[in-house]
């Protein structure tokens, strides 16, 4: 029987600060323990980082834009323990102020699998075409099982045309399964609807189980309206982090 597997992507909004996350977000973060774990907008956290240290490995990949992505791999799920490696630098081209921070470790699980993960932030703004042009270029070249998840910064209605020939999850819009508040601007914070700029692709070997997007956490601290709660018109102002995005869990398996 193929074991079952957890992903956890969250961008946690610290951008270029380095501010230490709330208590409350790394709690949630390790709350159900997942196997891989994503932390978009990442900024050297020595909390963060002093949990993980014991059951994960983990690295970090440096965005050119100071948005840094974590990856971290539960050591339990690597064969034999088997120390993991992390690539920070794949693609063939130098995309200028476009380089996405992108992150990949290729390891042999614990059924003695072959799997790639890719943790990714794509430049807000930026040039998302030409960016998954060059990432499916590499994914093309992945013989074994991959999993990509992260910040695409690339609308839910665009994500078929950017990768069309592998699995992505879909979603009908609106306020139930949308990752991100979007806003009339930065300055004012009216809300004006909901949307998806995280996601999960992945090609024939990876079966997705169940793909949520909680805001559970926003009942966790004072800096919120609890989403449930949060209607067009209100203010959402979230002070640096604060994740403003909803975090991703993704349960599969590898064929």
């Amino acid at each position: 029987m193929n074991s079952n597997y957890s992903l956890f992507e969250w961008n946690i909004h610290k951008m270029t600060n380095n501010i230490s996350v709330g208590k409350y977000v790394i709690d949630r973060i390790l709350k159900d323990s997942p196997d891989i774990i994503v932390l978009v907008e990442y900024k050297k956290d020595d909390i963060i980082e002093r949990r993980l240290r014991s059951d994960y490995f983990y690295d970090v990949g440096i965005g050119n834009n100071g948005n840094d992505v974590l990856m971290a791999i539960k050591k339990a799920i690597v064969y034999n323990n088997t120390k993991v490696t992390f690539n920070k630098n794949f693609f063939e081209e130098n995309l200028g102020e476009d380089q996405p921070t992108i992150l990949v470790a290729t390891f042999t699980t614990k059924e003695n699998k072959m799997l790639t993960v890719i943790a990714l932030r794509y430049v807000q703004g930026g040039n998302g075409l030409l960016v998954s042009k060059c990432l499916r270029q590499y994914l093309d070249k992945i013989q074994n099982a991959f999993i990509c998840a992260g910040d695409f910064n690339v609308l839910e209605c665009r994500m078929p045309s950017h990768f069309e020939n592998y699995y992505h999850e879909c979603y009908n819009g609106g306020k139930d399964g949308a990752s991100v508040v979007m806003l009339n601007n930065f300055d004012e914070c009216v809300v004006t609807g909901y949307n998806r700029l995280d996601h999960v692709i992945h090609n024939s070997h990876i079966q997705v189980i169940k793909l949520n997007y909680p805001w559970d956490f926003t009942s966790l601290s004072g800096v919120y309206i609890p989403y449930d709660k949060l209607d067009l018109g209100d203010i959402w102002k979230i002070p640096v982090a604060n994740p403003d995005h909803a975090i991703l869990e993704c349960k599969f398996k590898i064929n």
